[in-house]
């Protein structure tokens, strides 16, 4: 690698790669605050994370070339995966839109069946008489 940027150092530059995208709703309203977590041929451990910015824009650069999953999340949303070839020099775009739908399957997970958190109860009353008093 040192003789690389010794004798051709733009010729480094070029073997990098990157993913870039946007993050919106259903509606096509950007998310911001969602987590994009990139994993695959990235060292060491094999995972970098970004946040979405307020106009739901990520970016990773200096990625080697390889195959990546590309995986976003956001409380209240069902996650996105996608999965991505790089190769040397390029710049995947990745745009990503979530479904709302990921906070009531957390709920049924963590609390037992969604049934027994939401079946309605019912309570009767009965009303009982009281009789009269007799005249003596």
């Amino acid at each position: 690698m040192v003789a690389c940027f010794a004798v051709a150092p733009g010729l480094c530059a070029a073997q990098d790669a990157g993913i870039a995208g946007w993050v919106t709703d259903e509606t096509g309203g950007a998310l911001p605050g969602v987590t994009v977590e990139v994993s695959g041929a990235v060292p060491p451990g094999g995972l970098q994370a970004a946040v979405t910015d307020g106009d739901g824009r990520y970016a990773f650069s200096s990625l080697p070339p390889g195959s990546y999953a590309v995986r976003s999340t956001l409380p209240g949303f069902e996650p996105a995966e996608r999965d991505v070839l790089l190769t040397a020099g390029f710049v995947a775009t990745v745009d990503v839109s979530l479904r709302l739908g990921g906070l009531f399957e957390a709920a049924r997970t963590k609390g037992g069946p969604a049934a027994s958190a939401t079946r309605p109860t019912t309570t009767s009353l009965r009303r009982n008489s009281i009789p009269a008093p007799s005249p003596s």
